[in-house]
């Protein structure tokens, strides 16, 4: 796929999210910088998570205690929580999980 295509598909899925908020619900994001394999694809899939991430905190409000935020190379992107991998991954969904009520949104 194409990189402007993949901006377009990042950018639908966030619109997404947002459409139409409760106003009782708070929206918690799970935002994960796979592994590009390639220097180039490491630092674009890198870009996007913090373009979701910068977009959540200036455009949604939300508190960095609501977003997860994992990737390839944590220790070189203050953004990241940590690494991405599934125990990690699974961790920081269980933690949501455990703030979350009934009306709230995971992301």
């Amino acid at each position: 796929m194409r990189q402007g295509s993949w901006t377009r598909l990042l950018l639908a899925v966030t619109l997404l999210a947002v459409v139409a908020p409760s106003a009782d619900a708070q929206t918690y994001y799970v935002v994960v910088s796979g592994i590009g394999g390639d220097p180039t694809y490491t630092q674009r899939f890198t870009q996007w998570g913090d373009m979701v991430v910068d977009a959540a905190h200036s455009r949604w409000g939300v508190p960095d205690s609501d977003i997860a935020y994992l990737g390839e190379h944590p220790d070189s992107d203050a953004k990241m929580r940590g690494p991405a991998t599934k125990l990690r991954l699974t961790a920081a969904l269980q933690a949501l999980a455990a703030s979350m009520a009934g009306v709230d949104r995971l992301v």
